[in-house]
């Protein structure tokens, strides 16, 4: 496959961009270019903050975890975070019985839960 120079003025920067010949004869939609949300059209949602904070129990390296962080920030909720070491087997297993990640602690109705989407439909 051939690649080809493109320059893309995007906002006053000039961007260098490589791409297939194929692309480079027709024009880019601005999707194409990027699929970035504008900053204007994101409002941040008020802070949720409880009593007694919620803990989420992640590894810094797993992304099931990043994806629950993610979503208590873009929801804005307040919480605790407690990083697990790769070889703790002790906390994962008390608080669900097995060594998984994320775990979501919430105290005030005595709720821990693990899997991430579950995690984040609660929230």
């Amino acid at each position: 496959m051939k690649l080809t120079t493109l320059l893309l003025v995007v906002g006053a920067d000039l961007v260098q961009a490589w791409v297939p010949l194929s692309h480079a004869r027709r024009s880019l939609t601005s999707l194409e270019l990027s699929t970035a949300v504008s900053p204007d059209s994101y409002t941040k949602p008020e802070r949720v903050v409880m009593d007694d904070l919620p803990t989420v129990y992640v590894y810094d390296h797993c992304p099931f975890c990043v994806r629950v962080r993610l979503a208590l920030g873009i929801k804005n909720v307040k919480h605790k975070i407690n990083f697990m070491a790769n070889d703790d087997v002790s906390t994962p297993t008390s608080l669900v019985g097995k060594k998984i990640a994320p775990i979501f602690e919430f105290p005030e109705d005595g709720i821990v839960m693990p899997e991430s989407m579950d995690i984040i439909e609660f929230i």
